[in-house]
């Protein structure tokens, strides 16, 4: 028989880690760029990969707790981890979510030396950090956290089957920029910050080519 109390949980620490690395992602843009930015695939605010990374470790953790062996073990599964999904969402999306070529010790720009360290880091901590997360979900009452599970993960899935549509046709719309590029109709590129806006103008009008998902992504 299933146990919904351990899947509400697991759940709920999916979502908790994922939130938090999505505020770990818009603090570092907002140190670095001076700018917050939704730094996700998808429009809440959330980072799966922080929440898979999370459970793995978590499943890492049944085997030891030893906080050199975490930090080996657990930064090299979450690069082994990241590397798929980046070669996945490239495979898929016909895009790169993310490059670390000018990084040193990359490996093809989707995993770096510097990303293992994170992640191991993350994993030794994580004994520390499964306490915190345990104390937020106890805070929640037990015949309330199975359903709170079930709605964010309807939101989720939701927002990953919108974001993923958006995704599929973010190259058709590039295909058809390429398309409208004459000698008339100059491309003409604003960058704010890290965000680039592609538009033709056409005298002193301006035809928008991305819609404003397509240029958060």
């Amino acid at each position: 028989m299933i146990n919904l109390d351990l899947v509400a949980n697991i759940i709920l620490t999916f979502f908790i880690f994922s939130f938090g690395g999505w505020l770990f992602e818009g603090a570092i843009s907002l140190f670095r760029d001076h700018e917050i930015v939704n730094r996700g695939f998808l429009n809440g605010p959330y980072c799966p990969i922080y929440g898979e990374g999370a459970l793995l470790f978590m499943i890492l953790m049944l085997w030891t707790d030893r906080p050199l062996e975490l930090f080996f073990f657990g930064g090299l599964f979450a690069c082994v981890l990241e590397y798929f999904v980046s070669w996945l969402l490239e495979k898929l999306y016909k895009a790169r979510w993310w490059n670390y070529s000018n990084w040193p010790f990359n490996i093809n720009g989707r995993v770096c030396l510097y990303g293992f360290l994170i992640f191991g880091l993350f994993s030794s901590l994580m004994p520390f950090m499964k306490k915190g997360t345990d104390w937020l979900i106890g805070l929640i009452p037990s015949n309330s956290r199975l359903i709170i599970a079930i709605v964010l993960l309807a939101i989720f899935i939701i927002d990953a089957i919108y974001s993923s549509r958006v995704a599929l046709k973010f190259t058709k719309s590039l295909q058809k920029t390429q398309k409208q590029l004459t000698a008339n109709f100059p491309l003409n590129i604003i960058n704010k910050g890290k965000r680039t806006i592609l538009y033709l103008k056409l005298g002193d009008k301006k035809i928008t080519l991305l819609n404003w998902q397509q240029r958060r992504i």
